[in-house]
């Protein structure tokens, strides 16, 4: 994941191109490891993502603030990076709700609840008195 975001923004050439493709290949890769349960998959996507997060309001941060006095390219940095933040943790929350992730990650998977028991059996139905045989 992580070569195929820096060779394939190296080739595009373009500092925006290479944060979306961390985030989509971060997401994607997170994605992979929660429904398969592999935690360690699901942090190296929550890492790859977080990159492209940071990569793009960099970005931002250079595009929205100029060189003058004023400017502060620090805070308007931090706010994007908050502003970000959240959204992944919105992201995040409504991804365990639809993939029915229990509360913390150590519980194991919730079990249907168990049936109700059968009544007991009665045995065998009492067929009557057996029938007298032919000719007495």
């Amino acid at each position: 994941m992580i070569d195929a975001v820096i060779f394939l923004g190296e080739k595009a050439d373009n500092i925006v191109v290479s944060g979306l493709l961390s985030i989509a290949a971060g997401l994607a890769v997170g994605a992979v490891g929660a429904t398969s349960h592999r935690r360690f998959t699901v942090w190296i996507g929550a890492f790859g993502a977080t990159v492209g997060v940071i990569v793009l309001t960099a970005k931002i941060a250079d595009s929205t603030t100029n060189s003058g006095s004023g400017s502060h390219p620090g805070a308007v940095f931090g706010a994007f990076t908050i502003a970000f933040g959240a959204a992944m943790v919105v992201v995040a929350a409504l991804a365990g709700r639809v993939l029915h992730e229990p509360a913390s990650g150590d519980e194991p998977p919730a079990l249907p609840a168990p049936l109700a028991p059968l009544p007991p059996d009665p045995g065998p139905a009492d067929p009557g008195p057996a029938p007298a045989p032919p000719g007495i």
